[in-house]
């Protein structure tokens, strides 16, 4: 008997992986929300997911420690089996000018946002592959592609995480696995703006206006469905029609 799909995302208790799982809690009949020490949060997630009709299941984990990427898909497998989906939206910044950015810094950001995501989804793609099926989801950074002042390390991390999904893409696609990118512009969630900053990156956004969350669920979720079979290797940049 085949197992029902499933779905891993990273970094589920954040506003973005958070709003991932609700969106594809509706159509995929289980979701595994990674997530390191918001306890709080996953409960309510799941709750709110089960009082919709959904079946989400936090799984705790911390991708830094030394074998966490294995541990990870272990615990994961255990809990609901091998993944047909994975979403990579975990994630950590480092503010403040490239200068003053020191290795102690830099180097678990890097781990976190690149090493590990890559590691963990290196060995989901194993079940995918004997399965002829999958989908991979990263969700990059407009800065990844544009660059961020103050944010030099966090926006090459997102470039690296691109780049390797795009040789990725190349590597699996006759296997029937798709791995594209989500590329999120400004979000009214995720950075905080003075009433004057705001103003001034809404100018220069087509749709007048700020991202949210949700915003990016949705292209996630599309990206995860049947419907994206033939999109594979693409950066999708849900960023308004910003011009930075």
């Amino acid at each position: 008997m085949t197992a029902p799909p499933m779905v891993a995302v990273t970094g589920a208790t954040g506003p973005i992986g958070a709003e991932i799982c609700r969106a594809l809690a509706r159509t995929i009949p289980v979701v595994v929300g990674l997530y390191r020490s918001r306890h709080d949060r996953a409960d309510a997630l799941g709750a709110e997911i089960a009082a919709a009709g959904g079946d989400f299941r936090p799984l705790r984990c911390d991708l830094l420690e030394p074998d966490g990427p294995q541990r990870a898909v272990r615990d994961l497998k255990a809990t609901a089996g091998a993944p047909t989906v994975v979403v990579l939206a975990a994630g950590a910044k480092v503010r403040g000018p490239a200068l003053t950015a020191r290795p102690d810094a830099v180097g678990p950001l890097l781990h976190l946002n690149v090493a590990a995501q890559i590691e963990f989804a290196r060995l989901t793609l194993k079940d995918m592959i004997k399965a002829r099926h999958g989908r991979i989801v990263v969700i990059g950074s407009r800065a990844g592609q544009a660059g961020l002042p103050g944010q030099a390390a966090y926006a090459a991390s997102k470039a690296a995480l691109a780049a390797w999904a795009a040789s990725l893409a190349g590597e699996v696609g006759g296997f029937g696995i798709t791995v594209n990118v989500v590329s999120p512009g400004a979000m009214e969630d995720r950075d905080s703006y003075s009433a004057e900053e705001q103003h001034r990156v809404v100018e220069r956004i087509g749709c007048a206006r700020l991202g949210t969350p949700r915003d990016v669920a949705a292209a996630v979720a599309f990206l995860a469905s049947a419907e994206a079979a033939y999109i594979n290797g693409t950066t999708l940049a849900v960023d308004g029609g910003a011009r930075f």
